[in-house]
């Protein structure tokens, strides 16, 4: 079963409001593995140019600290906002469906993978309009960027509840925060192995 593209729009306003009823609608639809996988791909580079987008539009201002000392901003390149963005959403999606089953989920990955992917793409909606808030008022690009992460985050546990199965908000919740925590450790020792190998090869 697959959903005809005039549902999207209605699918993005139920992900808003019921999440956990577009979280059904995802898994009806049985998107097959290889769609989900390019759907998700794409929507994260889509975000990823959204970012230096939004960068571009209000670049992030210096910040100095009382000793006098200027940190300058944290600028990356496209390509790096790209391999951030698809490296997140990849991570995050497996380490959802490992951590979810660790815990007693009944997920199924390609349903879990299809969920993240139209999540990704639901986002991609919310920076459109953090741009154009960007481009009318900048404080209204703030809001819109700050309603979009609640509504991200909002979904997401829906989701993770209704794909694994969970019998509460709470244990998805757990695996949520789990999955992050796993996430950033992988992040973290990879850049400490990376590190150690640079300083390695210098000497």
């Amino acid at each position: 079963m697959t959903f005809p593209t005039q549902m999207l729009w209605p699918l993005v306003k139920l992900t808003v409001t019921q999440p956990g009823t577009a979280a059904k609608v995802i898994r009806g639809a049985r998107i097959p593995r290889e769609i989900a996988w390019m759907a998700l791909i794409l929507a994260a580079v889509v975000t990823a140019l959204m970012v230096g987008l939004v960068q571009m539009i209000s670049p992030p201002e210096p910040v100095t600290l009382e000793t006098g000392e200027v940190l300058e901003p944290l600028i990356l390149s496209p390509l790096q906002l790209v391999s951030l963005s698809l490296f997140g959403a990849a991570g995050l999606t497996i380490a959802l469906w490992m951590v979810g089953r660790k815990l007693g989920g009944a997920g199924d990955f390609d349903a879990l993978l299809a969920g993240m992917a139209w999540l990704q793409i639901v986002m991609v909606v919310v920076q459109g309009a953090q741009v154009l808030g960007l481009l009318i008022v900048p404080f209204l690009g703030l809001v819109i960027a700050l309603v979009g992460v609640v509504v991200f985050l909002r979904a997401l546990g829906h989701f993770v509840r209704e794909l694994h199965g969970f019998q509460s908000m709470g244990q998805a919740v757990g695996a949520i925060v789990l999955s992050f925590v796993a996430l950033f450790a992988v992040i973290f020792l990879a850049v400490l192995l990376l590190l150690g190998g640079s300083a390695g090869a210098m000497s």
